[in-house]
């Protein structure tokens, strides 16, 4: 099962991102499920945001790496500066990746991200699209989020959802 987190720099998108992360957690097979998150800019101050984000996912960085993004984009001060606490938490070369920033290296990964969303057309950042076609657009609370997770369980798996101890199976 798969979960995509289509976002850009917003608000929206990083409450999103933390409904889905709680919501996420609490969900008993969460280990089935690849979550990737797809770079969706709206406007074009975000895009080297996006480039950065990509930067550090090449490397294997999630979760708490865009959250570490959106906090430099938050900051709304010179991103060049903000690098330097980037590379106190994770192991980044610091002249590989303001050369790749400086070069757009990561440039085309997110183009080609914005192409997959318009095949798919997906307009609204943030949107959450989960295997067997369920999607979530914009603002989604826990509660539908987990709702979603069931869904797109009980249609891969063919059987009920359930956490309690009695569970026929």
């Amino acid at each position: 099962m798969r979960v995509e987190i289509w976002f850009d720099f917003n608000k929206d998108s990083l409450e999103v991102i933390n409904n889905f992360n709680n919501a996420f957690e609490r969900f008993k097979f969460a280990s089935d499920i690849d979550v990737l998150f797809r770079s969706l800019p709206k406007v074009e101050k975000n895009f080297k945001y996006h480039e950065l984000f990509q930067y550090g996912r090449k490397k294997g960085f999630k979760h708490a790496y865009l959250c570490d993004v959106f906090k430099v984009y938050n900051a709304c001060g010179e991103m060049m500066n903000a690098l330097d606490g980037l590379s106190k938490i994770y192991p980044l070369n610091m002249e590989d990746l303001k050369h790749s920033l400086d070069k757009h290296q990561s440039l085309k990964i997110v183009k080609n991200q914005m192409e997959h969303a318009a095949l798919q057309k997906i307009e609204v950042a943030p949107t959450l699209t989960f295997t067997h076609g369920f999607r979530l657009v914009g603002l989604s609370t826990i509660a539908e989020i987990e709702a979603t997770l069931i869904k797109m369980y009980e249609k891969d798996s063919g059987i009920k959802y359930c956490i309690e101890e009695d569970c026929e199976r």
